[in-house]
């Protein structure tokens, strides 16, 4: 549920380009004979899998200490794989095809990742993640907000919204609707989120902060009760018209001001309009 109710403002960001796409970091060239041999790939493989997952992922690969890239670099940029062929090389990539396999092509990483802090950003600048905190924030022009542990972040400040949600998991998007950045859009949706349980569900304490589930509950799933305040930075915030909206995206009566929005319990969107 939690995620269907934050399709609204992911699916804008996507489809309109309101989050830069991030340049090439990584240009990786591997040969066909070496992963039918499993050789591996300076990309790692196993970032991104849980522990299950990552059994089935071959081990004694042939690649070594400094060879493997950076997972990170995926939250920084793009990344791009070509595969070179022993068989009919077409004649502009000959020369590729005598070099040593795997080659890359990689920018420096150095800027964007601090292992020591726990902090990566975008290449472009406009999303920062936390992994020490637990917090990922969102600092694009026509869309800001922040996800986690807002909690422990205390007051959020973006470039035009300020977010003081006491919640340790919660979500927060403000996205422009008119194409227009959030410091002169007219039309606007404010997008919040926290966590999700089914009834009944129940879990045991094993220590390490780690849990084993001892029942997946049922329906109706229960979603947290929202709390605290987001504000819009711009001249004319107290004169901006904010409206909830129903979880078919349909109007309240509950008016209030963009220079205060007192997050309601329930309310997951709320419209803010340029009177």
């Amino acid at each position: 549920p939690t995620q269907l109710g934050q399709f609204p403002a992911a699916a804008l960001i996507y489809r309109r380009g309101l989050v830069k796409t991030g340049d090439v970091m990584a240009d990786v060239t591997l040969a066909v004979e070496d992963l039918l041999k499993l050789s591996g790939t300076p990309l790692p493989q196993d970032a991104a899998f849980d522990e299950l997952r990552l059994k089935d992922v071959p081990q004694g690969t042939t690649l070594k200490q400094g060879q493997r890239i950076d997972p990170l670099i995926h939250y920084v940029g793009r990344t791009r794989v070509a595969f070179r062929s022993p068989i009919a090389p077409r004649q502009e990539s000959r020369a590729a095809t005598d070099s040593p396999s795997p080659t890359v092509k990689l920018q420096s990483l150095a800027p964007f990742i601090d292992h020591a802090k726990k902090l990566v950003s975008s290449q472009t600048g406009e999303l920062k993640l936390d992994w020490g905190k637990g917090m990922l924030t969102i600092n694009a022009p026509a869309a800001q907000g922040a996800s986690g542990d807002l909690k422990s972040a205390g007051e959020i400040k973006l470039a035009d919204v300020t977010l003081s949600i006491p919640l340790d998991v919660a979500h927060a998007i403000v996205v422009s609707l008119d194409g227009q950045t959030l410091a002169t859009s007219k039309r606007m949706l404010l997008q919040l989120m926290t966590e999700e349980k089914a009834t009944n569900f129940r879990s045991e304490s094993l220590g390490d902060r780690r849990h084993r589930i001892t029942s997946i509950g049922e329906n109706p799933w229960q979603v947290r009760k929202l709390d605290g305040v987001v504000r819009l930075r711009r001249p004319d915030a107290s004169k901006l018209k904010v409206t909830a909206l129903d979880q078919f995206g349909q109007p309240t009566a509950t008016k209030l001001s963009g220079d205060a929005i007192r997050l309601q319990s329930e309310t997951l969107y709320y419209s803010i309009d340029a009177r």
